[in-house]
Protein backbone atom coordinates (compact mmCIF):
# COMPACT_ATOMS: atom_id res chain seq x y z
CA UNK A 1 0.00 0.00 0.00
CA UNK A 2 1.35 3.41 -1.01
CA UNK A 3 1.89 5.78 1.93
CA UNK A 4 1.24 9.36 0.91
CA UNK A 5 -0.53 12.32 2.44
CA UNK A 6 -2.03 13.06 -0.99
CA UNK A 7 -4.46 10.14 -0.73
CA UNK A 8 -6.82 12.44 1.19
CA UNK A 9 -7.60 14.23 -2.10
CA UNK A 10 -10.81 12.94 -3.76
CA UNK A 11 -10.67 11.70 -7.35
CA UNK A 12 -12.65 12.76 -10.40
CA UNK A 13 -14.59 10.28 -12.53
CA UNK A 14 -11.57 10.07 -14.84
CA UNK A 15 -9.43 8.85 -11.92
CA UNK A 16 -7.36 12.03 -11.60
CA UNK A 17 -7.26 14.07 -8.41
CA UNK A 18 -9.66 16.96 -8.20
CA UNK A 19 -8.08 20.39 -8.37
CA UNK A 20 -7.57 22.12 -5.03
CA UNK A 21 -7.88 25.87 -4.42
CA UNK A 22 -6.59 27.46 -1.21
CA UNK A 23 -7.84 31.01 -0.90
CA UNK A 24 -6.90 33.49 1.79
CA UNK A 25 -4.97 36.61 2.67
CA UNK A 26 -1.32 36.97 1.76
CA UNK A 27 1.41 35.44 3.91
CA UNK A 28 -0.73 33.09 6.03
CA UNK A 29 1.01 29.86 4.96
CA UNK A 30 -1.00 28.53 2.01
CA UNK A 31 2.13 27.56 0.09
CA UNK A 32 3.79 26.07 3.18
CA UNK A 33 0.66 24.01 3.86
CA UNK A 34 0.77 22.49 0.38
CA UNK A 35 4.50 21.83 0.64
CA UNK A 36 3.75 19.96 3.86
CA UNK A 37 1.49 17.56 1.92
CA UNK A 38 4.46 16.23 -0.05
CA UNK A 39 6.17 13.19 1.45
CA UNK A 40 9.81 12.25 1.01
CA UNK A 41 10.52 11.11 -2.54
CA UNK A 42 7.52 12.92 -4.03
CA UNK A 43 7.83 15.82 -6.45
CA UNK A 44 6.80 19.39 -5.68
CA UNK A 45 6.76 22.02 -8.42
CA UNK A 46 5.76 25.62 -7.75
CA UNK A 47 4.98 28.03 -10.58
CA UNK A 48 4.40 31.71 -9.66
CA UNK A 49 1.35 32.62 -11.72
CA UNK A 50 1.48 36.41 -11.40
CA UNK A 51 4.20 36.44 -14.07
CA UNK A 52 2.51 33.95 -16.42
CA UNK A 53 0.03 34.50 -19.24
CA UNK A 54 -2.84 32.46 -20.63
CA UNK A 55 -0.60 31.52 -23.55
CA UNK A 56 1.74 29.63 -21.19
CA UNK A 57 -0.97 27.07 -20.40
CA UNK A 58 -3.43 27.33 -23.26
CA UNK A 59 -0.54 26.70 -25.64
CA UNK A 60 -0.73 27.57 -29.32
CA UNK A 61 -0.21 24.94 -32.04
CA UNK A 62 2.90 25.40 -34.18
CA UNK A 63 4.17 23.62 -37.33
CA UNK A 64 6.25 20.53 -36.56
CA UNK A 65 8.50 19.18 -39.31
CA UNK A 66 8.36 15.39 -39.79
CA UNK A 67 10.88 13.54 -41.96
CA UNK A 68 10.46 10.49 -44.22
CA UNK A 69 13.67 8.41 -44.35
CA UNK A 70 14.78 5.43 -46.40
CA UNK A 71 16.27 2.21 -45.04
CA UNK A 72 19.65 3.91 -44.72
CA UNK A 73 18.27 6.72 -42.56
CA UNK A 74 18.55 9.29 -45.29
CA UNK A 75 15.75 11.84 -45.52
CA UNK A 76 13.84 11.46 -48.76
CA UNK A 77 11.08 13.93 -48.06
CA UNK A 78 9.37 15.83 -45.28
CA UNK A 79 6.00 17.18 -44.32
CA UNK A 80 4.53 19.36 -41.55
CA UNK A 81 2.06 18.49 -38.81
CA UNK A 82 0.57 20.69 -36.11
CA UNK A 83 2.02 20.21 -32.60
CA UNK A 84 1.51 21.87 -29.24
CA UNK A 85 4.86 22.30 -27.47
CA UNK A 86 5.31 22.40 -23.72
CA UNK A 87 6.04 26.05 -22.96
CA UNK A 88 6.23 25.69 -19.16
CA UNK A 89 9.43 23.64 -18.75
CA UNK A 90 9.07 23.27 -14.97
CA UNK A 91 6.31 20.73 -15.58
CA UNK A 92 8.68 18.19 -17.16
CA UNK A 93 9.34 16.19 -13.90
CA UNK A 94 5.57 15.78 -13.45
CA UNK A 95 4.85 14.44 -16.94
CA UNK A 96 3.50 10.89 -17.01
CA UNK A 97 6.49 9.68 -18.99
CA UNK A 98 8.78 10.84 -16.15
CA UNK A 99 6.82 10.45 -12.90
CA UNK A 100 4.84 7.34 -13.90
CA UNK A 101 2.52 6.39 -11.04
CA UNK A 102 4.52 8.40 -8.53
CA UNK A 103 2.94 11.20 -6.50
CA UNK A 104 3.53 14.91 -6.85
CA UNK A 105 2.07 18.38 -6.44
CA UNK A 106 1.89 21.12 -9.03
CA UNK A 107 1.32 24.39 -7.20
CA UNK A 108 0.03 27.28 -9.31
CA UNK A 109 0.75 30.10 -6.87
CA UNK A 110 -1.11 33.43 -6.72
CA UNK A 111 -3.52 32.69 -9.58
CA UNK A 112 -5.77 35.64 -8.71
CA UNK A 113 -2.93 38.13 -9.14
CA UNK A 114 -2.60 37.28 -12.84
CA UNK A 115 -4.59 38.31 -15.93
CA UNK A 116 -8.14 36.87 -15.56
CA UNK A 117 -7.75 35.08 -18.92
CA UNK A 118 -5.12 32.85 -17.35
CA UNK A 119 -7.76 30.94 -15.40
CA UNK A 120 -9.47 29.89 -18.62
CA UNK A 121 -6.13 28.53 -19.83
CA UNK A 122 -5.97 26.28 -16.76
CA UNK A 123 -9.25 24.43 -17.32
CA UNK A 124 -7.81 21.60 -19.43
CA UNK A 125 -4.87 21.21 -17.06
CA UNK A 126 -7.00 21.02 -13.91
CA UNK A 127 -9.67 18.66 -15.26
CA UNK A 128 -7.63 16.36 -17.48
CA UNK A 129 -4.04 16.89 -16.38
CA UNK A 130 -3.10 17.96 -19.88
CA UNK A 131 -1.17 20.90 -21.24
CA UNK A 132 -0.90 20.94 -25.00
CA UNK A 133 0.04 17.45 -26.17
CA UNK A 134 1.48 16.50 -22.79
CA UNK A 135 -0.07 14.50 -19.96
CA UNK A 136 0.77 14.82 -16.27
CA UNK A 137 1.04 11.72 -14.09
CA UNK A 138 -2.24 10.26 -12.75
CA UNK A 139 -1.23 10.96 -9.14
CA UNK A 140 -0.34 14.62 -9.50
CA UNK A 141 -2.37 17.09 -7.44
CA UNK A 142 -2.96 20.41 -9.18
CA UNK A 143 -3.26 22.98 -6.42
CA UNK A 144 -3.87 26.71 -6.74
CA UNK A 145 -3.59 29.58 -4.30
CA UNK A 146 -5.08 33.03 -4.48
CA UNK A 147 -6.21 36.07 -2.53
CA UNK A 148 -9.62 37.66 -2.32
CA UNK A 149 -10.36 41.31 -3.04
CA UNK A 150 -11.24 41.68 0.65
CA UNK A 151 -7.70 40.57 1.58
CA UNK A 152 -6.21 43.90 0.58
CA UNK A 153 -4.69 42.55 -2.65
CA UNK A 154 -5.16 43.61 -6.27
CA UNK A 155 -6.91 40.32 -6.93
CA UNK A 156 -9.41 39.15 -9.54
CA UNK A 157 -12.31 36.81 -8.83
CA UNK A 158 -12.03 33.08 -9.33
CA UNK A 159 -13.34 31.81 -12.66
CA UNK A 160 -16.61 29.92 -12.10
CA UNK A 161 -15.60 27.22 -14.59
CA UNK A 162 -12.35 26.71 -12.67
CA UNK A 163 -14.25 26.62 -9.37
CA UNK A 164 -16.51 23.94 -10.84
CA UNK A 165 -13.50 21.73 -11.51
CA UNK A 166 -11.87 22.21 -8.11
CA UNK A 167 -12.38 21.96 -4.38
CA UNK A 168 -12.32 25.37 -2.71
CA UNK A 169 -10.87 25.93 0.77
CA UNK A 170 -10.96 29.23 2.64
CA UNK A 171 -7.60 28.68 4.27
CA UNK A 172 -7.11 29.86 7.85
CA UNK A 173 -3.68 29.66 9.49
CA UNK A 174 -3.09 27.49 12.55
CA UNK A 175 -0.40 28.56 15.02
CA UNK A 176 0.43 25.04 16.19
CA UNK A 177 0.71 23.72 12.62
CA UNK A 178 2.74 26.79 11.60
CA UNK A 179 5.32 26.02 14.30
CA UNK A 180 5.88 22.59 12.72
CA UNK A 181 6.71 23.90 9.24
CA UNK A 182 10.31 23.16 8.26
CA UNK A 183 10.98 26.86 7.72
CA UNK A 184 10.08 27.57 11.35
CA UNK A 185 12.32 25.07 13.14
CA UNK A 186 14.86 27.73 14.11
CA UNK A 187 12.68 30.71 15.02
CA UNK A 188 13.83 32.86 17.91
CA UNK A 189 11.83 31.81 20.94
CA UNK A 190 10.78 35.39 21.78
CA UNK A 191 8.69 35.40 18.60
CA UNK A 192 7.14 32.04 19.49
CA UNK A 193 6.40 33.14 23.06
CA UNK A 194 5.00 36.49 21.96
CA UNK A 195 2.55 34.87 19.57
CA UNK A 196 1.57 32.27 22.16
CA UNK A 197 0.52 35.11 24.46
CA UNK A 198 -0.78 37.48 21.76
CA UNK A 199 -2.53 35.20 19.28
CA UNK A 200 -4.41 38.09 17.69
CA UNK A 201 -1.18 39.32 16.12
CA UNK A 202 -0.49 35.99 14.42
CA UNK A 203 -2.68 36.36 11.33
CA UNK A 204 -5.19 39.23 11.64
CA UNK A 205 -7.47 40.31 8.81
CA UNK A 206 -6.12 42.98 6.50
CA UNK A 207 -8.80 45.48 7.58
CA UNK A 208 -8.46 44.88 11.33
CA UNK A 209 -7.51 48.32 12.69
CA UNK A 210 -6.44 46.81 16.02
CA UNK A 211 -3.47 45.14 14.33
CA UNK A 212 -2.94 47.17 11.13
CA UNK A 213 -0.94 50.40 11.26
CA UNK A 214 -1.57 53.70 9.42
CA UNK A 215 0.48 52.48 6.45
CA UNK A 216 -1.78 49.47 6.01
CA UNK A 217 0.88 47.05 7.26
CA UNK A 218 -0.73 44.03 8.88
CA UNK A 219 1.42 41.24 10.34
CA UNK A 220 1.17 37.80 8.75
CA UNK A 221 2.66 34.39 9.60
CA UNK A 222 5.18 34.99 6.81
CA UNK A 223 6.31 38.19 8.56
CA UNK A 224 6.71 36.37 11.87
CA UNK A 225 8.76 33.68 10.20
CA UNK A 226 11.08 36.32 8.75
CA UNK A 227 11.41 38.14 12.08
CA UNK A 228 11.98 34.92 14.02
CA UNK A 229 14.70 33.73 11.64
CA UNK A 230 16.48 37.08 11.69
CA UNK A 231 16.42 37.28 15.48
CA UNK A 232 17.76 33.72 15.61
CA UNK A 233 20.64 34.72 13.32
CA UNK A 234 21.76 37.43 15.74
CA UNK A 235 21.48 34.93 18.63
CA UNK A 236 18.50 36.54 20.32
CA UNK A 237 17.37 39.91 21.57
CA UNK A 238 20.25 40.27 24.03
CA UNK A 239 22.72 40.16 21.17
CA UNK A 240 20.90 42.37 18.68
CA UNK A 241 23.30 44.74 16.88
CA UNK A 242 21.76 48.17 16.11
CA UNK A 243 22.10 49.59 12.60
CA UNK A 244 21.35 52.86 10.84
CA UNK A 245 17.98 51.65 9.59
CA UNK A 246 17.04 49.69 12.71
CA UNK A 247 18.58 51.16 15.88
CA UNK A 248 16.56 48.82 18.11
CA UNK A 249 14.80 45.45 18.17
CA UNK A 250 11.49 47.35 18.25
CA UNK A 251 12.27 49.30 15.06
CA UNK A 252 13.32 46.10 13.31
CA UNK A 253 10.15 44.29 14.37
CA UNK A 254 8.06 47.29 13.31
CA UNK A 255 9.55 47.23 9.81
CA UNK A 256 8.69 43.54 9.53
CA UNK A 257 5.27 43.40 11.16
CA UNK A 258 3.89 46.95 11.47
CA UNK A 259 3.77 49.54 14.24
CA UNK A 260 1.19 47.89 16.48
CA UNK A 261 2.94 44.54 16.36
CA UNK A 262 6.36 46.14 16.81
CA UNK A 263 5.24 48.04 19.91
CA UNK A 264 3.64 44.95 21.48
CA UNK A 265 6.69 42.81 20.67
CA UNK A 266 8.94 45.39 22.40
CA UNK A 267 6.89 45.14 25.59
CA UNK A 268 7.18 41.36 25.49
CA UNK A 269 10.93 41.31 24.81
CA UNK A 270 11.52 43.79 27.63
CA UNK A 271 9.80 41.31 29.93
CA UNK A 272 11.86 38.42 28.53
CA UNK A 273 15.08 40.18 29.55
CA UNK A 274 14.13 39.42 33.16
CA UNK A 275 14.02 35.65 32.55
CA UNK A 276 16.99 33.27 32.68
CA UNK A 277 18.12 31.72 29.43
CA UNK A 278 17.82 27.97 28.92
CA UNK A 279 21.59 27.63 29.34
CA UNK A 280 21.44 29.54 32.64
CA UNK A 281 18.52 27.39 33.75
CA UNK A 282 20.38 24.15 33.02
CA UNK A 283 23.41 25.42 34.93
CA UNK A 284 21.36 26.54 37.93
CA UNK A 285 17.64 25.61 37.87
CA UNK A 286 17.03 27.60 41.05
CA UNK A 287 17.36 30.80 38.98
CA UNK A 288 13.73 30.19 38.03
CA UNK A 289 12.63 30.43 41.65
CA UNK A 290 13.97 34.00 41.84
CA UNK A 291 11.10 35.07 39.57
CA UNK A 292 7.80 36.17 41.09
CA UNK A 293 4.83 33.75 41.00
CA UNK A 294 3.24 36.05 38.42
CA UNK A 295 6.33 35.82 36.19
CA UNK A 296 6.44 32.02 36.54
CA UNK A 297 2.84 31.84 35.36
CA UNK A 298 3.06 34.23 32.38
CA UNK A 299 2.23 31.88 29.51
CA UNK A 300 4.12 33.58 26.67
CA UNK A 301 7.36 34.02 28.60
CA UNK A 302 7.27 30.52 30.10
CA UNK A 303 6.47 29.06 26.67
CA UNK A 304 9.46 30.89 25.17
CA UNK A 305 11.84 29.60 27.84
CA UNK A 306 10.41 26.06 27.59
CA UNK A 307 10.84 26.06 23.80
CA UNK A 308 14.42 27.25 24.20
CA UNK A 309 15.08 24.63 26.90
CA UNK A 310 14.03 21.67 24.79
CA UNK A 311 16.02 22.93 21.81
CA UNK A 312 19.10 23.44 23.97
CA UNK A 313 18.88 19.95 25.47
CA UNK A 314 18.60 18.36 22.03
CA UNK A 315 21.58 20.41 20.82
CA UNK A 316 23.71 19.55 23.88
CA UNK A 317 22.87 15.87 23.48
CA UNK A 318 23.96 16.02 19.83
CA UNK A 319 27.31 17.46 20.96
CA UNK A 320 27.75 14.53 23.33
CA UNK A 321 27.01 12.17 20.44
CA UNK A 322 29.65 13.89 18.31
CA UNK A 323 32.20 13.63 21.11
CA UNK A 324 31.53 9.93 21.66
CA UNK A 325 30.81 9.00 18.05
CA UNK A 326 30.34 5.24 17.71
CA UNK A 327 30.53 4.79 21.48
CA UNK A 328 27.17 6.12 22.65
CA UNK A 329 26.51 2.98 24.73
CA UNK A 330 29.80 3.34 26.59
CA UNK A 331 30.09 4.54 30.19
CA UNK A 332 31.66 7.95 29.39
CA UNK A 333 28.79 8.83 27.05
CA UNK A 334 26.17 7.55 29.49
CA UNK A 335 27.73 9.54 32.32
CA UNK A 336 27.62 12.75 30.27
CA UNK A 337 24.04 12.10 29.24
CA UNK A 338 22.98 11.26 32.80
CA UNK A 339 24.34 14.60 34.02
CA UNK A 340 22.49 16.40 31.23
CA UNK A 341 19.26 14.51 32.07
CA UNK A 342 19.54 15.44 35.74
CA UNK A 343 19.97 19.15 34.93
CA UNK A 344 17.25 18.96 32.29
CA UNK A 345 14.70 17.39 34.64
CA UNK A 346 15.47 19.84 37.44
CA UNK A 347 15.11 22.79 35.04
CA UNK A 348 11.83 21.40 33.69
CA UNK A 349 10.50 20.86 37.22
CA UNK A 350 11.17 24.50 37.98
CA UNK A 351 9.22 25.59 34.88
CA UNK A 352 6.31 23.48 36.09
CA UNK A 353 5.95 25.51 39.30
CA UNK A 354 4.02 28.09 37.30
CA UNK A 355 2.70 26.12 34.32
CA UNK A 356 2.38 22.37 34.90
CA UNK A 357 1.66 21.69 31.24
CA UNK A 358 5.24 22.71 30.41
CA UNK A 359 6.46 19.34 31.70
CA UNK A 360 4.74 17.38 28.94
CA UNK A 361 5.48 20.13 26.41
CA UNK A 362 9.24 19.90 27.00
CA UNK A 363 9.61 16.15 27.56
CA UNK A 364 7.40 15.16 24.63
CA UNK A 365 9.47 17.12 22.12
CA UNK A 366 12.83 15.93 23.41
CA UNK A 367 11.81 12.28 23.50
CA UNK A 368 10.18 12.51 20.07
CA UNK A 369 13.46 13.81 18.64
CA UNK A 370 15.33 10.95 20.27
CA UNK A 371 12.94 8.39 18.81
CA UNK A 372 13.33 9.91 15.34
CA UNK A 373 17.11 9.76 15.55
CA UNK A 374 17.02 6.11 16.71
CA UNK A 375 14.72 4.94 13.91
CA UNK A 376 16.48 2.31 11.82
CA UNK A 377 19.58 2.12 14.05
CA UNK A 378 20.94 -1.08 15.55
CA UNK A 379 20.89 -1.48 19.34
CA UNK A 380 24.60 -0.68 19.50
CA UNK A 381 24.09 2.56 17.57
CA UNK A 382 20.98 3.76 19.41
CA UNK A 383 21.13 6.87 21.55
CA UNK A 384 20.44 5.83 25.17
CA UNK A 385 19.30 9.35 26.15
CA UNK A 386 15.58 8.49 26.00
CA UNK A 387 16.02 5.44 28.21
CA UNK A 388 18.10 7.48 30.67
CA UNK A 389 15.36 10.13 30.87
CA UNK A 390 12.66 7.50 31.46
CA UNK A 391 14.73 5.70 34.12
CA UNK A 392 15.46 8.97 35.90
CA UNK A 393 11.83 10.12 35.82
CA UNK A 394 10.58 6.83 37.27
CA UNK A 395 13.09 6.83 40.15
CA UNK A 396 12.43 10.09 41.95
CA UNK A 397 10.50 8.63 44.90
CA UNK A 398 13.33 9.16 47.36
CA UNK A 399 14.25 12.67 46.19
CA UNK A 400 13.86 15.18 49.01
CA UNK A 401 13.40 18.24 46.77
CA UNK A 402 9.66 19.15 47.03
CA UNK A 403 9.68 20.78 43.58
CA UNK A 404 11.00 17.58 41.98
CA UNK A 405 8.48 15.47 43.89
CA UNK A 406 5.64 17.74 42.83
CA UNK A 407 6.70 17.44 39.17
CA UNK A 408 5.65 13.74 39.14
CA UNK A 409 7.68 13.04 36.01
CA UNK A 410 6.66 9.39 35.99
CA UNK A 411 3.04 10.47 35.53
CA UNK A 412 4.09 12.96 32.85
CA UNK A 413 5.79 10.17 30.89
CA UNK A 414 2.70 7.97 31.21
CA UNK A 415 0.48 10.83 30.04
CA UNK A 416 2.69 11.35 27.01
CA UNK A 417 2.50 7.67 26.13
CA UNK A 418 -1.27 7.71 26.57
CA UNK A 419 -1.52 10.56 24.07
CA UNK A 420 0.38 8.32 21.59
CA UNK A 421 2.74 11.16 20.87
CA UNK A 422 5.93 9.16 21.29
CA UNK A 423 4.73 5.57 21.58
CA UNK A 424 5.29 3.11 24.39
Amino acid sequence: MTTTKLNVIPRQENGLMRGLILSGRAGIGKTACLMGMVSEGEIFVRIPMASRTAEDFGVYPVPDRQSVKDEHGVETSHFFTIAQPLIEAQLIPLLKENIGNGYGVLLLDDVTLADPRLQSGLLELVQFGRIGDFQLGPNVLIAMTGNGIEDGCSAVEWNKALLGRSMFVEYEPDFTAWLEYDCNKELDTTVIGFLKENEGFFAPSADDSQYSDANGKTPSPRDWTSLGLEMHKCNGIKNYVPSMLWPSVASFATSMCGKQAGAAYKIFTDLMLEYPSSEELLKNPDEWMKLTPEQRNKIGCVFAVATSLRRTVVRMNEKINEKFAGKMQGEPARAAKSELVKNFCYATARLMTGRREMGAFVLREVMSKLMESNAGRSDAQKDPMGAIIAAYCYNLKDVNDPVMKDAQFGKVIEDIKAMSKIGA
